[in-house]
């Protein structure tokens, strides 16, 4: 049993299954061009994830050029061979979306100075990060703190992607800051937190979500 193309298969067919004056045709010939041929095309049951677009089954095998819809984008399979947890890697973004990259709590700076730098995201190789947004949907408080800002960034420039925002108001803040970090490694997205007047420990309320357009270029 093989995987051919529509071409081979209407050969072969037309070379072992012609006519059978002579009484050539064999049930072997016969039946090695049904099992090529239940080989080379979807089956309405067994590959239902091949037919239309239906969301990434980890289940499944998936080839290059077959297409899913994972997280509420399309994405078309770059990869020789993938299955398993999806893997953005293996994958181009058809339909490049806002997605939540981050979501930071009070409590998780709870920390005994006025500044951390919180790993947000990874973003994968040779993809592009841009139109980052931040949103405050609980502001911030705590005992002596006056003011607090965050910044979004990279390593070494933790401002890279949005500059200072108040934390201590809601209200949401873009940056139309964009890149591509690697082409070979992935890269932790930095959220930066500087507070003045005391400690983030000291902060007993407040939230802020993180959204930006991540899109595959090489």
């Amino acid at each position: 049993m093989s995987l051919k193309d529509r071409t081979t298969l209407l050969s072969e067919i037309a070379t072992y299954i012609n006519d059978n004056t002579a009484n050539d045709i064999t049930a072997e010939e016969v039946r090695q061009r049904l099992l090529d041929l239940t080989n080379s095309y979807p089956n309405l049951i067994d590959d239902s994830h091949l037919l239309g677009l239906r969301e990434y089954e980890p289940t499944k095998t998936y080839l290059t050029g077959f297409s899913c819809v994972y997280n509420g984008s399309v994405y078309k399979c770059t990869a020789a061979s993938t299955t398993g947890v999806f893997d953005a890697g293996d994958w181009e973004e058809l339909t490049p979306n806002y997605l939540k990259i981050g979501d930071v709590n009070y409590s998780d700076l709870n920390t005994a100075s006025t500044t951390q730098n919180i790993n947000i995201y990874s973003l994968p190789a040779g993809y592009e990060i841009s139109d980052v947004w931040r949103r405050v949907t609980v502001a911030f408080v705590g005992a002596g703190v006056t003011a607090l800002s965050l910044e979004l960034g990279v390593s070494g420039e933790s401002s890279k992607y949005g500059f200072a925002q108040d934390m201590l108001t809601t209200g949401r803040k873009a940056s139309e800051n964009k890149d591509i970090e690697s082409d070979t490694v992935a890269t932790d997205i930095l959220a930066a937190f500087t507070a003045t007047g005391a400690n983030l420990d000291q902060l007993t309320a407040g939230q802020v979500e993180i959204y930006a357009t991540i899109k595959k270029v090489f």
